[in-house]
């Protein structure tokens, strides 16, 4: 176990301490095992004088079927089930994935594919998880021990083999309709004035709701109304299977800040820039 104040230790709700001590006897040697109880005490001395444990997070946006699929097949294995039966929530989670998931990302990727051939413009939008840029920033390993950081967003729009826009959004500015419509706005006219807006406008969002909301489906008629663009094709992929793309492009952008100290939001623009991660600011 860590014994340090500067360790964190994942952990789930205090209910799951059965299953830890389950875990605890699985890795040790039968003779050496402690009773349950003292087992809790041991725990609840390590939790309160040498292990940070970070608080229960709550996940949103998994695939509900993928779940309890996946829980499935790790409880049949743990059990001893048969081998066939194991195969068959296997052959389920497959068949899933090639039914449901694949046509979705396959049409994205056709987009993309369009896009490269000159014959669409095609876009993705979404936001990095603001815990990443909390100011002030500290390298990672001490990050935890700040106080009243300012978490600041970065949402950002790929327009396929034109360029990558990126804005640095303030704690105040609100994540809905309104920032993303005033973001996706700027990006439709930088393509445009740079020549690369086609009439076929292909977007790809993700299920918030700022995203999917009726505000963002009369901004985008209007693009059309206005003569900007012909058509616009807007879809999104299933639910827990939406990474693509621009989260790569976010993972890169975190990769580099992670080890860094960065004090103000002009130390953060000027790293970021300096590292051409966020032309588009």
């Amino acid at each position: 176990m860590p014994n340090s104040r500067s360790q964190r230790v994942q952990c789930d709700l205090p209910a799951n301490t059965k299953k830890l001590y389950d875990t605890y006897q699985k890795q040790v040697d039968a003779s050496l095992h402690m009773s349950y109880e003292a087992f809790r005490k041991v725990l609840r001395s390590l939790r309160k004088e040498y292990v940070s444990f970070r608080s229960y997070k709550a996940v949103s946006g998994k695939c509900a079927t993928c779940a309890k699929l996946k829980c499935l097949i790790e409880h049949y294995r743990r059990s001893g089930r048969p081998r066939a039966d194991v195969e068959n929530l296997r052959s389920r989670l497959k068949a899933h994935y090639n039914f449901l998931v694949r046509p979705e990302r396959t049409a994205y990727h056709r987009s993309r594919t369009m896009a490269a051939e000159n014959r669409c413009t095609s876009m993705i939008t979404d936001g990095m998880d603001s815990a990443k840029l909390a100011l002030p920033r500290v390298p990672t390993e001490m990050q935890a021990s700040i106080a009243g950081v300012l978490k600041f967003r970065v949402q950002g729009i790929l327009v396929h083999s034109v360029k990558k826009f990126f804005y640095l959004l303030s704690p105040e500015i609100p994540s809905d309709a309104d920032t993303a419509i005033s973001c996706l706005a700027d990006a439709l006219q930088r393509t445009k004035a740079a020549g690369k807006l086609h009439s076929s406008l292909h977007l790809q969002i993700d299920g918030g709701s700022e995203n999917a909301s009726k505000t963002m489906i009369a901004f985008l008629s209007h693009v059309v109304a206005l003569g900007l663009v012909k058509r616009v094709v807007v879809s999104r992929l299933v639910v827990g299977h939406t990474h693509e793309d621009i989260d790569a492009l976010f993972g890169t952008i975190w990769r580099g800040i992670r080890c860094e100290t960065i004090d103000t939001l002009e130390d953060a623009v000027h790293q970021l820039k300096v590292r051409s991660w966020l032309a588009g600011l």
